[in-house]
């Protein structure tokens, strides 16, 4: 409220509840006309880091995400994100890679709005290549993490291939 910054706000993903759908439309019907609300529908998964490229802010104010696998393919698309606090990501603000806010303070969520609106091309470019490096450093560690039970699991499976017979096709 109060700003005549132009807002695009791109909805994605499945309507799984149809009452709350038809109550958010009344609510996007009535906002000022410098906001601008669209549903989009889904995107397959190869899709997701072209669609999220053409954005500069991910908005997830979710009311609970174990990990966030979206949020994690914003980073990597270049995104800062706006999502709430009820997710594992804290202090994203002080990374300058997003901000995690409580759902009580819908004010903070217009406020950082009007921020992300009012920034310099500069500006966001920095938020943009922090948050892009914060998600190839998240990968890479869970990567890292990761090698060891494959290689055992790639171990396991090559002593179980060594006891077995090699499979031979039937001569003609």
């Amino acid at each position: 409220r109060g700003s005549d910054r132009q807002v695009h706000c791109d909805i994605y993903g499945p309507i799984e509840e149809g009452d709350y759908w038809r109550r958010c439309q009344r609510i996007m019907a009535h906002l000022p006309a410098n906001i601008r609300v669209a549903y989009c529908g889904l995107v397959a998964p190869v899709q997701v880091a072209r669609v999220l490229q053409d954005y500069h802010l991910f908005y997830l104010p979710t009311q609970g995400e174990n990990f966030g696998y979206a949020i994690v393919e914003a980073w990597a698309a270049g995104l800062p994100v706006l999502i709430s606090d009820q997710t594992p990501w804290r202090a994203l603000e002080s990374r300058g890679i997003g901000w995690d806010l409580p759902l009580a303070e819908p004010a903070g969520f217009s406020a950082v709005l009007r921020r992300v609106a009012d920034m310099e091309q500069a500006e966001f470019s920095a938020w943009s290549r922090r948050a892009q490096r914060f998600a190839g450093d998240l990968l890479a560690r869970q990567n890292a993490s990761a090698l060891p039970a494959y290689r055992a699991l790639f171990e396991q499976t090559l002593r179980h291939a060594q006891r077995q017979p090699a499979h031979r096709p039937p001569a003609r």
